[in-house]
């Protein structure tokens, strides 16, 4: 598992291993308590039902498929397009349509399976942008946890499951734009391009914005500003790469646009008519970073080894490149409302797109810890600074207890982060004496590891349980979603004696 190669089958089998293992650590607290995904607003009114009905739609076509496919419903509201109505949810989602593997009486489960089968994926999505960028295992393996299990990830699990897909898409639309400016096939680029404006346009508009961010970043970080004019070529590349892949999505695209942009729903003020945000947010980018609290869509909760990695995006600029590049853009967006709306398409300071964010620290952290054993006096005393820093984070909250109540997870994280400091000293210290064998890798190895693994457990259950945010209160119980949604109505549909046509 820590020999130093490539991303490869191998990885990703080690990776499934490990994925088991936090599946059951943290959503075995689910089966115990007999509570579902759905969550009580969204899930129940939105999601599973429309996941549902689009599964019904098909099944009855693939039985009598010589009457065609329902592209008009007359159950939707008083009778709306089917791909207009479902094209942001489900149409576009490879996902959905395993749930036709499912007999229509394990829709529920259905349900809950294919949510788990895109978490896993989004950690195989991570292994093969990490293979792409050199990102050799074992930090490969190290940093799929700790983007797999990232609180985006945990937070979209119970509340909008399909903003897990950009997750996914991200990192295949990096690999593909940087396999562009490596000179190699676009294929992958168009493929992902592809995949984003089929499944989702919403996402699909932040992620154009974040991958030509990533673009620009990785061309001055591989060619530098004395190669500027050979990025002609690049643009003109990777543009026509994407339009292809818009065109090939259009069949879905075009309509579930078009639908939108006849819809009711309207955008709302540029930025909620906000210059600045109010200042809790500003304090909350540093509270939340890592906890699972959020603020406007704000979403961090990341691994304490964040703490660590944040100098090094400093000290390490060559070897980080393009991860520093793109992190210090991102803070400049999270700074403005103004930022924020744009990446809204101009609607609401929402920051949905912090989705993107976990990639980069997450890569931050695999290199960090390939290179555990190299580390330098400097490094190790900077990132002891970092710990400091951030240490005081809890101590501010704590000052504040009338405001914001103080709770042991704001602690907790701080530890983890002095735990991983302190292996990485002492792997220092046995190397300094030349006493770190093989043995003592292995062990500073899977000490890592499990506390990496253990902080994000640590963070998913405050979140879900009761002892911390309790969301599972705000969750149905499994196997009573179907119910609830038969007794909508409180049985009054029955008091109808029309026997004509007539719509609830």
């Amino acid at each position: 598992m820590f020999e130093e190669n490539n991303a490869s089958k191998k990885t990703a089998v080690y990776y499934t291993g490990l994925f088991l293992v936090m599946t059951a650590l943290i959503y075995g607290y689910f089966m115990k308590e007999q509570k579902s995904f759905i969550w009580e607003g969204d899930g129940f009114s939105q999601h599973y039902l429309v996941f549902k009905d689009y599964l019904s739609m098909w099944r009855g076509f693939l039985s009598h498929p010589t009457e065609g496919f329902p592209f008009w419903d007359w159950h939707i509201g008083l009778g709306a397009d089917v791909i207009a109505s479902y094209g942001y949810y489900v149409i576009g989602d490879p996902f959905v349509y395993l749930g036709l593997l499912f007999p229509e009486g394990m829709t529920e489960l259905a349900y809950h399976v294919l949510i788990l089968v895109r978490v896993y994926v989004v950690g195989l999505a991570f292994l093969a942008f990490c293979r792409q960028m050199k990102i050799k295992t074992p930090g490969a393996l190290f940093g799929s946890i700790l983007y797999t299990f990232t609180f985006y990830v945990v937070l979209n699990v119970v509340r909008h499951p399909f903003f897990l897909l950009p997750m996914i898409i991200f990192p295949l639309l990096c690999l593909g734009m940087e396999r562009i400016l490596q000179g190699e096939s676009n294929i992958a680029f168009i493929l992902a391009v592809f995949f984003s404006a089929f499944s989702n346009f919403y996402f699909f508009y932040m992620l154009t914005v974040l991958v030509f961010i990533f673009a620009i970043t990785r061309y001055f970080n591989l060619y530098g500003i004395k190669e500027w004019s050979r990025i002609v070529g690049y643009v003109w590349r990777a543009l026509y790469s994407y339009l292809i892949g818009v065109l090939m999505a259009g069949i879905l695209l075009a309509p579930v646009v078009w639908g939108f942009l006849h819809s009711s729903r309207q955008p709302g003020e540029f930025a909620a008519g906000l210059s600045f945000y109010p200042i809790e947010y500003y304090f909350g980018l540093f509270k939340n970073l890592l906890i699972t609290e959020r603020f406007l869509w704000t979403v961090f909760g990341f691994s304490a080894c964040t703490v660590l990695v944040a100098p090094l995006l400093f000290l390490w600029r060559k070897k980080f490149g393009h991860i520093t590049a793109n992190l210090a853009v991102y803070a400049v967006i999270l700074l403005l409302p103004a930022f924020g709306s744009i990446m809204n398409g101009f609607s609401g300071p929402y920051n949905r797109w912090t989705f993107a964010i976990p990639l980069f620290i997450s890569a931050g952290s695999a290199i960090l810890f390939n290179e555990r054993f190299n580390l330098t006096r400097s490094e190790l005393k900077a990132m002891g600074l970092s710990a400091v820093a951030f240490s005081s984070v809890p101590l501010m909250i704590a000052d504040a207890g009338e405001v914001i109540p103080f709770r042991l997870a704001y602690l907790i994280p701080v530890a983890f982060a002095w735990l991983v400091w302190a292996l990485l000293v002492w792997a220092y210290w046995l190397n300094q004496s030349g006493r770190l064998n093989s043995n003592a890798k292995t062990t500073i190895s899977v000490a890592l590891l499990i506390l990496a693994m253990a902080n994000l457990v640590f963070n998913a259950r405050d979140f879900y349980q009761p002892n911390g945010q309790n969301e599972v209160a705000a969750l149905l119980d499994y196997g009573t979603v179907d119910e609830t949604y038969n007794e909508t109505f409180g049985g009054a549909e029955q008091l109808i004696k029309d026997p004509g046509i007539y719509r609830i």
